[in-house]
């Protein structure tokens, strides 16, 4: 036998294909293919030419110089029956179409509504705008006045906070049958009742406790508490269908019970859910307390409805001065309560 033929030393062994030579018909060896000196072997399907019939290797098609690359889509062309390239146009019928429905809607609406939509831009309207902002200036800023405003910013602050409490027991509550854990009938019951308290606006629920509880914080309460567990209990039955069951299915296995399986096995999965929920509630209900004084539910809302009806503009402004700066307390408490900490400084 023969011996193996070895590459030169100092000759690296060559890549798959790399100057290998391919045997004649006689058995001896040809010369194998080497690139041009100075010239790197080409990337895989760089300058690679399809070879014609003769076997003669063609020219590669190179775009023209000066032109990218077409992008994905761009300039494809699709054929027709007769081979000839057919240049397709995209064409959006869909956005066209709900454009032209959109404009002609709010067309529609200025002429139903018959609101001068010209008047807008004139001058004397500017002026009367800029009249009416500037009888808000300077605010009423006397201590006597500032304390008023104060007792009932804190009014507004505990109708919204005792409103979300309220909310939060109720729709953990009725979560659980919405979420089906208590049967097809409860879980029926309980989401067209979930439906029906938020459904009705919170201003529409204050006129309705006031005619029931009379004017005063109590029955801004009722009114915040009734929408609010409304739309809460909704999120939390879905928050509850969404949690694995596996660690629950575990802790009925193992031999414990359906309270204590849910308590220990789900519940833990949903709480931080549950009160993130629960913070955005409070912060959007602090700003509907501020409103529900307008029908007679206490706090800001109601001294706000006082003075503009006496056109006082002055104390109105100190009193929009005051829900602005409670609103911006309650959002940032809010994000706090809401952010991650590291472990130490909990």
């Amino acid at each position: 036998m023969s011996g193996h033929a070895r590459p030169p030393k100092g000759r690296a062994h060559p890549f798959p294909g790399e100057g290998v030579a391919q045997r004649r018909e006689g058995g001896e060896p040809s010369a194998p293919a080497r690139p041009p000196e100075g010239r790197d072997r080409p990337s895989l399907g760089e300058g690679v030419a399809p070879r014609r019939e003769g076997g003669e290797p063609s020219a590669p098609a190179r775009p023209p110089e000066g032109r990218d690359r077409p992008s994905l889509g761009e300039g494809v062309a699709q054929r027709r029956e007769g081979g000839e390239l057919n240049p397709v146009r995209p064409r959006c019928v869909q956005c066209r179409v709900a454009v032209a429905l959109l404009v002609t809607g709010v067309a529609a609406s200025f002429y139903y509504l018959g609101m001068p939509l010209g008047r807008m831009f004139e001058a004397d309207a500017w002026r009367a705008m800029l009249a009416f902002a500037a009888g808000f200036f300077p605010p009423d800023l006397s201590p006597s006045y500032l304390a008023r405003v104060g007792r009932a910013a804190l009014e507004t602050l505990a109708i919204s906070l005792l409103g979300t409490v309220l909310a939060v027991f109720a729709a953990a509550l009725l979560a659980l049958p919405a979420a089906g854990r208590l049967g097809v009938g409860a879980r029926v019951g309980a989401r067209m009742l979930l439906n029906g308290l938020r459904s009705v606006p919170e201003l529409v629920w204050a006129a309705l406790m006031v005619l029931a509880a009379g004017i005063g914080p109590f029955a801004g309460v009722l009114a915040l508490a009734l929408h609010t567990a409304g739309v809460l209990g909704r999120l939390y039955a879905e928050a509850l269908e969404n949690a694995p069951p596996a660690p629950e299915a575990s802790l009925v296995g193992a031999g414990s019970g359906a309270v204590t399986a849910f308590c220990y096995g789900t519940l833990p999965l949903v709480v931080a859910q549950w009160l993130a929920y629960a913070l955005y509630r409070w912060e959007m209900n602090i700003r509907m307390a501020a409103i529900l004084g307008f029908v007679g539910a206490g706090g800001l809302g109601t001294m706000l409805y006082y003075e503009l009806s006496l056109f006082r503009e002055a104390q109105a402004s100190t009193v929009i001065i005051a829900m602005l700066l409670l609103s911006a307390l309650v959002d940032t408490a809010s994000q706090w309560l809401r952010a991650d900490r590291p472990e130490g400084a909990r």
